[in-house]
């Protein structure tokens, strides 16, 4: 026993870190915002391929264009701006002429301009969305570091201590207390043996 004294720390520090290694492997579990972070960069590149619940932020398709800005700019043109003209046109009475049909038709062409100039734009910020989204997924982190469980830090901190030179000491303390108890003196002489039973 007192050979293994000098060498104690050392099996101690290598038994806790070995110790600490068995209680970590629970580690691995995802934590709830790891979790929440996966689920939102799966629905995100199912997305990305028209198929998720954002793909309308990614999508940039004419007929949602139309909807949203192209066939209210042409009711407007026809509730507003084209009787506007015409209204001008006939306060200066020149509405039977080419000249009306001429500025009615240059505001219609250039109403389309307008708008497939948006429309541009508007597959512009899709594809700036898409390119956005795909570098926020590639950029991730790992999420929130996992919290180590109880037993884990109790782990840590023992195989720490036993790993310290402080503990070296109070091992040895421990160790040969043990020791001067496990060496017991018998009965050594009869005059002890007398005493007692008298």
């Amino acid at each position: 026993m007192a050979a293994i004294v000098p060498y104690l720390p050392a099996i101690l520090g290598a038994a806790g870190s070995i110790g600490s290694a068995l209680l970590s492997r629970g580690g691995d579990q995802e934590t709830p915002t790891q979790k929440l972070q996966r689920e939102l960069i799966d629905e995100l590149l199912a997305s990305l391929s028209g198929e998720g619940k954002y793909s309308s932020l990614f999508s940039a398709d004419e007929e949602t264009f139309n909807k949203r800005f192209g066939d209210p700019a042409r009711r407007r043109f026809e509730t507003q701006t084209a009787p506007a003209i015409q209204q001008q046109f006939i306060a200066s009475g020149q509405q039977r002429g080419s000249g009306l049909e001429d500025t009615l038709t240059r505001a219609g062409v250039d109403l389309e301009e307008m708008l497939n100039q948006q429309y541009q734009d508007y597959i512009g910020q899709a594809e700036g969305r898409q390119l956005g989204a795909i570098g926020s997924i590639l950029g991730q982190g790992a999420g929130a570091p996992v919290q180590p469980t109880t037993q884990q830090t109790l782990g840590q901190g023992i195989a720490g201590y036993l790993a310290s030179p402080s503990s070296e000491k109070g091992i040895e303390s421990i160790l040969k207390g043990i020791e001067s108890r496990t060496k017991r003196k018998g009965f050594t002489s009869d005059a002890t043996l007398e005493s007692a039973s008298t």
